[in-house]
């Protein structure tokens, strides 16, 4: 075997000039710790050292000098001048490569003594980890990754991200899943759209639907004539204004008990029935407010008092009796706001594109509606009532295994009814209110505020119906509260002598919010199991076991509040949307379905 062997020519040497420079900016830089450039004395101390290492053809000791300085920043000139033993053995090695020039220059910060002397820098203790690496404009591997103290996105301790990508993902999901639901139904079911009137037109419900209607006008026409005859009243206003009152009520009363009545006795199709109830629901409440506002006016009119009702437009006043015509009182009942005032603001002219925009989204969320009520929510509840009734009796099973089918067909009818209930909110609350606005050029068209984030439910029944929240905020939480009804005809504007100005029993808050809830569960009932003529109290309850998931909601939102006072309330906005889109609305569907099945002796 033999090998070869190449000897090697002697190694180049740096020029003592280039190793004096490079040194001199490395002892500047480990010197300093921050990494900029150094004073002049430092420089001044730096050059000798280099020069009398430099003389002797030393590059190693002078890397032991320049740490040796670091340790110890005074020794650096007395560690020139006096090598080490270990100095001296190693002057003789070859030189080493010349030390890495920082890329940037770098600014020296130290503290000054009393002396004037410098003193190496607090910071220079604790060097940012890429600093501790040189860099060399030809680096590529050595160049430092991880320079800084940083989080993950989604940690919290990381600053707000935007999660738009998510969302669009979110968005993409949800598409999908509804087409393959709806593949899913077709094939399952076929088409069960089928015509409103295939089965021809009701004619007896829609003759009695529209005698209702024609005895909603009538009662319009009372309620102004016993306005107009109040206004007229001059001297006789103490003696004739306790019966106006009266029959302003009597009036009201018949309003509501005769639709009503009609509706459970002669209207079999639940669509007329619904309708002529909320009709007139709205008519009382529109009629209602009308009577009080005008009572509490005639008053102040009948003692001679200035008293000017706010227009909403900046120099309009609307005084009494002046809005007592036919015409003011046309234009509020086709006003979309159940609260009366003498004028309201106005926009200046009617827009034919919102208008047939406003016209396109109602006619559009109607249909949708109308096609998930009859293409998925009917198939649903009618497979529900084929699995929990007995097939011989036809009485409703009550077992676990039936439970646990209900709750599968619960939570499957709930997903349709979050579309139908968010189809039926953007029709009601946004297309139809917004086109009558429009028509009417009625300009306060906040009809709703962002209720889909509620934190409690009582935010969202705040929120969720801003005309029904008015009116029972103004005619009837607010006078409980202060215990200021309707002034006394006997009794002088600020007077507190006689004996009509006892002070009137007031109630705390939460009677006043369980009257509202009463008010608002009698309306509800009435305009649900009235059309199907099934009382059970079902919508009536479901208002009232809100009570104390209300007050549930609202403790949860105040320990949140007090570690995030703006922030959103996840939790009770769960809770909302799981209260009334996952149990209450499917439940209340569903129970309503099984006790028509039960009166009808429905086939399915």
């Amino acid at each position: 075997m033999t090998c070869s062997t190449t000897v090697a020519g002697p190694e180049p040497t740096t020029p003592k000039k280039t190793v004096k420079k490079k040194v001199v900016r490395r002892v500047l830089v480990l010197r300093t710790g921050a990494g900029d450039e150094a004073d002049s004395s430092d420089s001044g101390i730096a050059s000798s050292v280099v020069s009398e290492a430099a003389k002797e053809g030393s590059t190693i000791r002078v890397r032991r000098i320049v740490r040796r300085s670091i340790s110890s920043p005074g020794s650096l000139v007395g560690a020139a001048s006096s090598p080490s033993s270990s100095d001296v053995e190693s002057t003789t090695g070859p030189a080493a490569p010349a030390l890495a020039r920082p890329s940037t220059p770098r600014k020296i910060v130290q503290a000054k003594s009393a002396s004037g002397a410098s003193q190496p820098s607090p910071m220079a203790k604790k060097q940012p980890v890429h600093e501790l690496y040189p860099k060399d404009a030809h680096s590529i591997h050595a160049l430092p990754a991880h320079k800084r103290v940083a989080h993950s996105p989604l940690s919290k301790e990381a600053e707000e991200q935007s999660y738009r990508g998510l969302v669009n993902v979110a968005a993409m999901l949800l598409v999908v899943g509804n087409l393959r639901l709806i593949i899913e139904n077709l094939s399952k079911y076929g088409l069960l759209i089928r015509s409103p009137f295939a089965n021809g037109l009701p004619t007896g419900d829609v003759l009695v639907f529209l005698g209702c209607v024609a005895y909603l006008g009538f009662a319009t026409l009372v309620s102004f004539a016993l306005e107009k005859e109040g206004a007229n009243m001059g001297a006789l206003y103490f003696v004739n204004e306790p019966t106006l009152r009266s029959y302003a009520w009597i009036n009201l009363g018949m309003l509501l008990v005769v639709p009503t009545a009609f509706t459970w006795f002669s209207i079999h199709s639940p669509v007329y029935g619904t309708a002529l109830l909320m009709m007139t629901t709205v008519l009382v409440l529109k009629l209602a407010s009308y009577h009080l506002v005008n009572a509490e006016l005639r008053y102040f009119h009948a003692y001679s008092h200035e008293f000017a009702t706010y227009a909403g437009v900046a120099g309009r006043r609307a005084r009494y009796p002046a809005n007592i015509t036919l015409r003011n009182l046309v234009e509020f009942v086709s006003f979309p706001t159940l609260c009366y005032q003498p004028a309201y603001p106005r926009t200046p002219r009617v827009r034919i594109s919102k208008v047939l925009r406003h016209l396109v989204e109602t006619v559009v969320s109607c249909t949708l509606m109308y096609i998930i009520l009859f293409q998925y929510m009917e198939p649903i509840m009618k497979n529900t009532m084929r699995s929990i009734r007995h097939t011989e009796t036809g009485h409703i099973k009550y077992d676990s295994a039936t439970a646990i089918v209900f709750l599968e067909r619960l939570l499957k009818l709930s997903i349709a009814m979050v579309h139908f209930w968010l189809l039926m909110f953007y029709a009601l609350f946004h297309a139809w209110v917004n086109l009558l606005a429009e028509l009417t050029r009625f300009a306060d068209r906040e009809f709703y505020l962002a209720w889909w984030n509620a934190s409690t439910i009582a935010a969202y029944w705040r929120l969720w119906n801003q005309p029904v929240h008015a009116w029972l905020k103004r005619h009837l939480y607010i006078p409980m509260v202060s215990g200021r009804g309707l002034p006394d005809p006997c009794k002088i504007p600020g007077d507190t002598s006689s004996d009509f100005a006892k002070p009137r029993k007031t109630y705390s808050k939460m009677q006043g919010a369980l009257a509202i809830f009463f008010v608002s569960a009698v309306f509800h009932e009435l305009i649900v199991a009235v059309p199907v003529k099934i009382f059970r109290l079902h919508a009536f309850n479901a208002m009232f076991v809100q009570v104390p998931l209300i007050i549930v909601t609202q403790v949860m939102d105040n320990v949140y509040r007090k570690r995030h006072p703006h922030g959103m309330n996840t939790a009770g906005n769960l809770v909302m949307w799981i209260a009334f889109c996952v149990a209450g609305l499917p439940m209340g569907a569903m129970l309503y379905y099984i006790e028509w099945c039960q009166r009808e002796q429905c086939v399915v």
